[in-house]
Parts: structure tokens; C-alpha cells; sequence
């Protein structure tokens, strides 16, 4: 690459804050800058309800967390100006517990990232902040905005790292509280943005579903302050409207390592910090770059190809980014607040471990538990255990979408219980109503097609995930991908619009996280069934919106 070459930010998901931003041409290389002296603050959000943080369940999230947190650790070579990692599940409890937390594909290269050996230098660094869930919220908007203050007035840069469950209406991110992850309270973009002190350089790295919303979308205005998107350098896992990926855990390992789109950052990072390094041998850069020092948007663009690397879907996910006051060229590290140090041999120093190899003391998540038989803690009858079994045997075989999405936490649940897992009365209770929302919302799905007179398969016995990859796969390899890629553009306005027009409604407390199928669904069949253009489908949707003819829920 050379030091003169440019990046568009829009050929790598990369949005403006000024209109056009986006399509201009940014250089990949500049002068060095002066080494940040960045203060970090960090973000977990899911609790332990119900062993909620197990790797098998929302531990990915943690995952994530600690990878970041071991990376970035001050060193003799880098010192932060100060750094503050807030959660609600205190580590030892997790180690106790759950004794390993791993990161990296099931099939490629997975390190453990927290067990016992971890907890002393985890004590040491003195920056884990493990708060009262129902209080971690608040303590953390406190602590960005004395951080960002202390920033303004310091000329140092600020990094945000948040990892947790995302909503899709206005992309909040759930932090702490205490029951199931999706009653929780939400940090929202309005919250977040009220805490930063005008003018400090921020970078935000954000992992939730819908993520994409904190900077390619407005936030809600006023008379007095027209709706505006939050000026802040951004890196975002998904676009507005996606679901992000964990890696997928293996059947025998029964664990989720972190996401996929904080190993594409990590990978980003390394190739970032290797042509600056003396020792280096990578030879891609040449003399006149070992004189410079990348950009901001190197690093975007970097991030997004280690992502495609990951995922062939990629396309469909919409990874997104934006640059503060659209200095796309600024140099990498003064914009995005990651430092310069060797992330691949803190990686190395990492202990490794197989897919198929279990956490000390932990049998295999699919092996029936052996008290199974004793029926689970709690007062229901089998009578009941046996209904809500019959629901999800049936929701699990009707093509549910991917286990690795944070929209879709329930399946590990579901899948545990299924293989003879002992489930508390209250989980029992929990997963027999996100059944219920989900069955019903994917009826009124088929309810739908029916009445509009699709000539299309039954929503519980049509695969829209296979659709979704099918079609990405011909739109990239395929001969014809033209004619693919504009299906698939039409596929996302016109989900993107049952979206919008909130058709399927959200679920109610205690029925779980949003469902994404049914809306997928109803967007294929209008696409498979008719020759409608774009307006007529809309036209279509916003018919069924007004209850014009309204099909009625059988339950």
C-alpha cells in the first residue's frame, strides 16, 4: 500500500457527520503524532441472573471484556492515562463459578482470557470496578462524564469500549439490573452523549446488537435542538438493523469465545502495530511507510477486512464506522485511542486450548444432566415442564435463525433444558414465555402471508437464514451476482421497512429479546410472491399497519 494511497469511507461502512463525508477520498498514511496518553473506560453489561454470565450463555460478552481488558493493560511500554473497567459480576465469582472464559473461533485459535490465574493480576491493575447491578448504569454515566471532563481539559483522548445485549428501537445497550438481561436498563445514546464534555476526542467501540444505530442515526430532537448524530469517532459490530455474532460454540466445548467482530478489532490491531514495530518482517510496508504512521481510516479498513476474513456474510452485517468531525486522515492511534503496543504477542503469551477441550470441573453442556430425573427446583408440576417442553421442541425445529446471536440468547437456554439440564422455576417460567412471544409473533407472520395471498411456505417450516446466506454467497461469487446483489438490496429495504413501521410490535416484560425471524420471513415471501415494486410493498406493509384488514391472532 502506499503512503499516498486513499480510502473512501463508504466502500468499508464508514458514515459521515457532514453531508457527502462518506464519498470523499481520505489518504491511508500521515506524519507520526505524538504516542496518546488515552484514559479507557469499559463497559459490561449483562448480570448473573440465573448463571446469566455462564460461557454458555451471555458470557461472551465477558469474554470480550477481559480479552480487552488483558490487551490493554499498562506496561512498562504503554501507561494509560487512566483506565476504568465497570461490570456487575465480580471475577472471582466467575472463576468460582464457571472457572474459564475463552476468546477466538471454535476452529481456529482459542485463549483463555479469565481463570484463576488471571484473578491476582486482575487485582493488581486496581481498574475493575465491579458495582451493585442495579446501580452499574449510573456509575458509569458518572465516571464518562468526570473522565471526558478531566480529558477536555488535558488535550487526552478517551476510548469506550461497551459490550452488551442492544435493543432495535432506539439501540440501547442493556447494563446490569436484576433479572433477565432485556428488563434491564438501557444505556441510550441520549444518556450517553448528555455525560461527554463537548469538544473531548472519543472513540467508541460498541459490540451490541443494532449498534450501528449509535452513529448512522439521528438521535430524537426538539424544537430546540434539532435530531443530530453523535459526533464521536465509532466502531460499531453491526449496522441499525442486524443482529451481532458470537463465535459459535462447538457441540462437544459448549462455549461461546467473544464475538466476531472484536476478533476482527483485535486482528486489526496487530496488523496496526506491525509495521512500527523494529523487529517487524512483515514486508507490505515499504521505507517511505516506516516513516509515517497509518490513519484512522487504515485502521476502519483494516478492521473491515479482518472481519470478511471471519465472516462470508460480512455484506449482510453492515460492520460500521464513523470519525469525529469526519477527520477520517487523522492519525490512527490519536483518533481511535487504541495504543501502540504488540498485540500479537500478548495474544501468543495467552494460554491456548482445543474446541473440544472442557472447562476444569465442567461436564459437556449437551451431556443430560445426571439429577435430571429429579425434576428442577421450584413447584411446577410436570404437567407443565411437559407443555413448555412440546414448545420448544417445536420452536427449535422451525428453522429458529442462528444460536450466536445476542437476539437469540434463549436457544442456549432452550437447548440445555432440552438435553436434560435441571431449570429453576423461575427460568422455566422465563423460557415458557419467549416461547410464547415468538411462536405467536412467527403465526402472525404466516397469518400475514396468508391473508395477502402469498403463495409461500408456512413460517415454521421455512429456513430464512438459509435464504439470507444463499443469496449473500451468489451476490459475492456467483456469475450473475448483479442480479443477486439487487435482490438482496431490495430484501434489506424492504425488511428495513416492516422494521420501521414496527409491524410485529416488541414483546412484553419477561418475553425475551426481540425476535428478528418473523420479519425476515414476511420480507421473503413478498419477494418470492409478487412482482411488486418497492412502493408496493410499502404501500402493502402500511396497509396492514393501519388495520385496514387486520388478519386476527389465533393463539
Amino acid at each position: 500500500m502506499s503512503t499516498s494511497s486513499t480510502i473512501v469511507p463508504k466502500s468499508i461502512g464508514g458514515d459521515g457527520r457532514e453531508p457527502g463525508a462518506e464519498s470523499r477520498e481520505f489518504l491511508s498514511f500521515c506524519p507520526p503524532d505524538v504516542h496518546p496518553s488515552t484514559r479507557i473506560i469499559a463497559l459490561c453489561g449483562p448480570n448473573d441472573w440465573q448463571d446469566n454470565a455462564s460461557p454458555e450463555n451471555d458470557g461472551w460478552f465477558f469474554s470480550d471484556f477481559f480479552l480487552f481488558h488483558y490487551i490493554l493493560e499498562d506496561t512498562h511500554i504503554f501507561r494509560s492515562s487512566n483506565q476504568l473497567w465497570f461490570t456487575c459480576v465480580d471475577p472471582k465469582t466467575q472463576v468460582s463459578k464457571y472457572k474459564e472464559y475463552v476468546h477466538g473461533s471454535r476452529s481456529g485459535d482459542r485463549r483463555v482470557v479469565l481463570d484463576e490465574t488471571f484473578l491476582n493480576r486482575i487485582e493488581a491493575s486496581k481498574n475493575i470496578r465491579v458495582i451493585p447491578p442495579k446501580d452499574l448504569l449510573e456509575r458509569f454515566l458518572a465516571t464518562l462524564r468526570s473522565e471526558t471532563q478531566i480529558a477536555a481539559r488535558e488535550n487526552q483522548p478517551v476510548l469506550v469500549l461497551i459490550f452488551g445485549h442492544g435493543n432495535t428501537d432506539r439501540f440501547g445497550v442493556a447494563i446490569g439490573g436484576q433479572g433477565s438481561p432485556e428488563n434491564a436498563p438501557r444505556l441510550t445514546r441520549e444518556k450517553f452523549n448528555s455525560a461527554i464534555r463537548t469538544g473531548v476526542n472519543l472513540s467508541l467501540a460498541i459490540t451490541s446488537c443494532y449498534s450501528g444505530g449509535w452513529i448512522l442515526k439521528p438521535m430524537a430532537g426538539s424544537p430546540l435542538c434539532p435530531a443530530r448524530k453523535l459526533n464521536i469517532s465509532g466502531m460499531t459490530a453491526v449496522s441499525d438493523k442486524e443482529t451481532s455474532r458470537a463465535w459459535a460454540s462447538s457441540q462437544s466445548c459448549g462455549r461461546a469465545g467473544g464475538s466476531i467482530y472484536a476478533t476482527a478489532v483485535f486482528n486489526a490491531l496487530v496488523n496496526m502495530s506491525k509495521p512500527s514495530s523494529p523487529d517487524s518482517s512483515d514486508a507490505m510496508f515499504d521505507e517511505d511507510e516506516l516513516t509515517t504512521s497509518p490513519t484512522y481510516i487504515n485502521l476502519c479498513s483494516s478492521v473491515y477486512e479482518a472481519y470478511k476474513e471471519h465472516d462470508p456474510f460480512y455484506h449482510t452485517h453492515g460492520i460500521s464506522f464513523s470519525a469525529q468531525d469526519d477527520k477520517w486522515d487523522s492519525e490512527w492511534r490519536t483518533r481511535s485511542g487504541f495504543p501502540l503496543v504488540d498485540y500479537e504477542k500478548k495474544w501468543n503469551e495467552l494460554r491456548q486450548v482445543s474446541s473440544t477441550q472442557q472447562p476444569s470441573g465442567k461436564s459437556s453442556t449437551l451431556t443430560p444432566d445426571p439429577t435430571a430425573a429429579l425434576g428442577f427446583t421450584g413447584s411446577i408440576g410436570r404437567g407443565y415442564q411437559n407443555v413448555v417442553k412440546a414448545k420448544a421442541r417445536t420452536y427449535m425445529d422451525s428453522f429458529p435463525g442462528p444460536d450466536n446471536t445476542g437476539a437469540n440468547a434463549v436457544h442456549s437456554r432452550l437447548k440445555q433444558w432440552l438435553a436434560g439440564r435441571k431449570c429453576h422455576e423461575e427460568v422455566l417460567v422465563y423460557l415458557n414465555d419467549n416461547l410464547d412471544y415468538r411462536l405467536a409473533a412467527m403465526q402472525l407472520a404466516s397469518q400475514y402471508v396468508s391473508f395477502l395471498e402469498l403463495q409461500f411456505p408456512d413460517g415454521l417450516a421455512f429456513d430464512t437464514e438459509a435464504w439470507c446466506n444463499d443469496l449473500t454467497l451468489k451476490s459475492v461469487n456467483d456469475d450473475c451476482s448483479t442480479d443477486a446483489q439487487s435482490k438482496l438490496e431490495k430484501y434489506k429495504q424492504v425488511r428495513g421497512y416492516i422494521i420501521d413501521t414496527d409491524l410485529f410490535g416488541r414483546p412484553m416484560v419477561g418475553q425475551g429479546f426481540w425476535y428478528t425471524k418473523p420479519t425476515e420471513y414476511l420480507a421473503i415471501a413478498l419477494l418470492e410472491s409478487s412482482s411488486l415494486s418497492i412502493d408496493e410493498i410499502r404501500n402493502t406493509i402500511d396497509r396492514l399497519v393501519r388495520h385496514e384488514s387486520y388478519p386476527p391472532l389465533v393463539c
